[in-house]
């Protein structure tokens, strides 16, 4: 009778430990995706600086590409930011131009669409 118990007792420890465990790393992945998230969304604000304050998406190109030789961290997150989109590195930036300034167009269109049926 001690046998089984002690036997259903281990059993329960190695329960409750492979429990913490499955937990422990649930949470390091939830984490690592927060982390991939905000980098991820760091680039994206990085596109935005660029775009906004050259205004012209060549230059933008230019210098944020200057820059990614510069900064070793930044090349990392753009490559790894390359990889998630599915664009190369030669092109992410102007792929992501094209489609923040088609994203602008639309809002232009709904505000002047919004204007064109008020008067």
């Amino acid at each position: 009778m001690g046998n089984i118990c002690m036997v259903q007792c281990y059993a329960l420890i190695l329960t409750a430990e492979t429990h913490r465990q499955a937990t422990y790393h649930n949470s390091l992945n939830i984490h690592d995706q927060n982390i991939r998230n905000k980098d991820m969304n760091d680039i994206v604000a990085i596109f935005n600086n660029f775009l906004t304050q050259y205004g012209s998406v060549d230059i933008a190109e230019a210098e944020f590409k200057k820059m990614l030789h510069e900064d070793d961290e930044l090349h990392t997150l753009y490559r790894d930011w390359c990889h998630e989109v599915g664009s190369t590195e030669k092109t992410g930036f102007a792929d992501y131009a094209e489609e923040y300034l088609d994203r602008q167009d639309d809002v232009w269109e709904a505000l002047n669409d919004y204007d064109d049926d008020r008067f």
